[in-house]
């Protein structure tokens, strides 16, 4: 048995229309009581309503799903974000969390040494 993380950007779901449900009545149902929300608490949800449905659908996160099942040696992690922006994001994340380990460490590596074992891991 194989396990891999997909981690997922920024796409269309019903999971942001739950937490924007329960961050303004308290209730993760969909639709939940809607009648009794105020107007600024209706307007946050509309908000929250167009920002999700102007989101990409989540084909490509079925995509490394499917490439997770189907693959021989399947990947420890799939990073799946909707654009550029934020591929570069979460690279970018990720390489401040290595500089941050090797910083000030009795075996701090050079930026030269870093590349180089960076290189060696392309392999």
């Amino acid at each position: 048995m194989q396990a891999s993380l997909i981690a997922p950007g920024g796409y269309k779901s019903k999971i942001r229309e739950k937490v924007a449900m329960h961050m303004i009545s308290g209730d993760y149902k969909l639709g939940a009581d809607e009648k009794s929300m105020s107007k600024e608490e209706l307007k946050q949800l509309e908000d929250m309503r167009a920002n999700n449905a102007a989101l990409k659908e989540p084909d490509e996160v079925s995509q490394a799903v499917l490439a997770f099942l189907s693959a021989d040696n399947p990947k420890v992690r799939y990073l799946v974000t909707p654009n550029e922006n934020q591929a570069k994001l979460t690279i970018t994340a990720a390489m401040r969390r290595m500089l941050e380990h090797n910083a000030e460490q009795p075996y701090e590596y050079t930026m030269e040494e870093l590349f180089k074992m960076m290189q060696e891991l392309d392999k």
